[in-house]
């Protein structure tokens, strides 16, 4: 562009003509180089707002709505990592790329998509570890605003977790060191808010019982921080058990009451091994 510039601005110079004359001629040999250049910017305009548009579709969705049910999900391999992509509104690339903790191929299913905390919207569950007490996951919360799954921490503590549409919470049981537990979780959001637990160990784990409580069981309740601790017997027909027809435990066991200990709801997991 220089080039034809500076030689269009000798030819005027040298030219003998009325001013008019030098005028249409400059303009004559500006204007399409300047229309030129101009058309390039905006194609180059578009071109970048299309990009933008595009990109904004798949890396922050920020509408409201959106249902991770309805996304696409992808499971690979690479090197030593297994991964798993996540697609939203049929779009080419992933809006987000998620590591495993380990081989999905501990469950059935490479992952899961269950609302644990009853908001109506789906969470992303993948499958962590299974050692010998059950099987963890880690689960994952669809942010709007960033277009993004985000880690639900706590859910990755819960052993065997089991959905209790009707109570509205997260159950979890495990048996490990000699010690059972089960608990029942709440969540808002990808914050756990509520907790409740309750545990049972042979009295003979503990230094300060007494000798002749040693084959009973210590009982350790919290529910909402009240906790309770209960000495009870141990079960006349399991020394692993305490016995859950004594007075003190009666009511942990009956159909209805807050543990409901024997009742399948425990183990109606969202998964399968």
């Amino acid at each position: 562009m220089p080039y034809y510039l500076v030689k269009c601005y000798i030819y005027i110079v040298k030219e003998k003509g009325d001013f008019n004359e030098k005028i249409h001629i400059y303009i004559f040999i500006i204007l399409p180089l300047f229309l030129s250049f101009a058309g390039c910017g905006e194609d180059a305009a578009t071109m970048q707002s299309s990009n933008n548009t595009e990109n904004q579709a798949y890396q922050n969705s920020g509408i409201k709505g959106f249902d991770p049910g309805n996304f696409g999900y992808k499971f690979f391999a690479e090197g030593n990592q297994n991964l798993l992509n996540v697609y939203v509104n049929d779009t080419e690339n992933p809006v987000q790329t998620i590591e495993y903790e380990t081989a999905p191929d501990i469950t059935e299913n490479e992952y899961y998509l269950e609302d644990i905390n009853f908001d109506g919207t789906d969470e992303l569950i993948l499958p962590a570890e299974r050692p010998a007490p059950g099987i963890y996951f880690n689960a994952y919360f669809w942010n709007d605003e960033t277009g993004q799954f985000e880690l639900i921490p706590d859910f990755r503590n819960l052993a065997n977790p089991a959905i209790d549409n009707e109570e509205r919470v997260i159950l979890s049981h495990k048996t490990s060191s000699q010690i059972t537990s089960y608990g029942k979780t709440s969540f808002k959001g990808k914050e756990a808010e509520k907790f409740s637990s309750i545990y049972w160990e042979s009295a003979s784990l503990s230094p300060d019982t007494p000798d002749e409580n040693t084959g009973g069981f210590y009982v350790c309740e919290n529910i909402d921080g009240k906790e309770k601790k209960l000495y009870v017997p141990s079960d006349p027909n399991s020394s692993t058990e305490p016995d859950w027809n004594c007075k003190e435990l009666i009511g942990y066991t009956q159909e209805g009451s807050y543990w409901d200990i024997d009742s399948d709801k425990w183990k109606t997991y969202f998964f399968e091994y």
